[in-house]
C-alpha cells in the first residue's frame, strides 16, 4: 500500500508554495519523511502533484528523496486531460486551452519531469474517461453501501450515462496512438518502473467494460506493441469481460 502525501493546491501556483516544496525536501530535511523511511523502509512514498501548481518550477523539486515518487497529474493534454483532446491550464496571464494539436508539448514537459531526478520513478494519472458531476450529483446522493447497488439500479445507470461516455470512446479511438506513443517515449527517459493509475470516475465496471477503458488496459500491459495490435486485443478483452458481465 503507497505512503501518500498530496501537497499544493490543483487551483494554481503561489511563490509561497514553494516553502512546501523546500518542507518536502530531502530526508535529511524532513523529519516525516526520515521516520517513516527509518521504520518501515519497506514503504513506496508517493507524493502527489499537480503540475499545474509549479509549471516551470518542477526543477525545486530535484534534490527531492529518490524513495519518495512523484505521482504527477495535469501535464498536459492526453493522457492527462480529463478530455482525450483538449484541457484548460492557469498560468500567470490566466487560463488557456492545449489541445490534442500540443501532444508534443505534454511529451516535452514529460520527459523533463521523468528525468528530473536520477534513482527515482516516474508515475502519473492518466485521465480521458467519465468523470462525476461532483457539484450536482455527487454531492447529493443519497446513503448507500459501497458495492451494494442493486441490479436494477446499476442496468439503469447504464442507461443514463452510457451517452455521456460515447464521447470519450469517439475520442480514444482517434487518438489512443498519441498516448501509445507517450508511454513508449517515457519509458525511454527513466530506467525505474513507471507507475501509471488511471482516473476512472464511475466506472460501472458492474454492468460494462468500456472500450476507450478498454484501450488503456491493453495499452498498460504492453504498450510496445503496434498500436493496430493493441486495439485488436482491446477489442478481445472488452468482448470477453463484457460477455461475464450479468447485471
Amino acid at each position: 500500500m503507497p505512503y501518500v502525501i498530496e501537497c499544493l493546491p490543483a487551483s494554481g501556483f503561489n511563490p509561497k508554495n514553494r516553502q512546501h516544496l523546500i518542507l518536502i525536501g530531502t530526508a535529511a530535511d524532513n523529519p516525516l519523511i526520515a521516520e517513516l523511511v527509518s521504520k518501515h523502509p519497506e514503504l513506496n512514498i508517493q507524493f502527489g502533484l499537480h503540475a499545474t501548481s509549479i509549471r516551470d518550477r518542477f526543477h525545486d523539486l530535484a534534490n527531492l528523496d529518490p524513495r519518495v515518487t512523484i505521482v504527477w497529474e495535469d501535464a498536459g493534454t492526453i493522457p492527462y486531460s480529463y478530455s482525450p483532446v483538449v484541457t484548460t491550464v492557469e498560468g500567470p496571464e490566466g487560463s488557456r486551452i492545449i489541445d490534442v494539436n500540443d501532444f508534443d508539448q505534454t511529451l516535452d514537459y514529460s520527459r523533463k519531469l521523468a528525468g528530473l531526478r536520477e534513482g527515482a520513478g516516474f508515475a502519473m494519472v492518466p485521465k480521458g474517461w467519465f468523470n462525476l458531476n461532483w457539484g450536482n450529483e455527487f454531492e447529493h446522493h443519497k446513503s448507500f453501501v459501497l458495492g451494494e447497488r442493486h441490479p436494477q439500479f446499476i442496468t439503469q445507470r447504464l442507461a443514463e450515462v452510457q451517452p455521456r461516455w460515447e464521447k470519450p470512446n469517439e475520442l480514444w479511438e482517434k487518438n489512443y496512438h498519441l498516448a501509445v506513443q507517450f508511454y513508449n517515449e517515457i519509458m525511454k527517459c527513466n530506467s525505474k518502473p513507471m507507475t501509471v493509475t488511471g482516473l476512472i470516475e464511475d466506472g460501472l465496471f458492474e454492468a460494462r467494460v468500456q472500450p476507450s477503458v478498454a484501450i488503456f488496459a491493453e495499452t498498460m500491459w504492453n504498450p510496445q506493441r503496434d498500436p493496430k495490435v493493441i486495439r485488436q486485443f482491446a477489442n478481445r478483452l472488452e468482448s470477453a469481460v463484457n460477455n461475464r458481465i450479468v447485471p
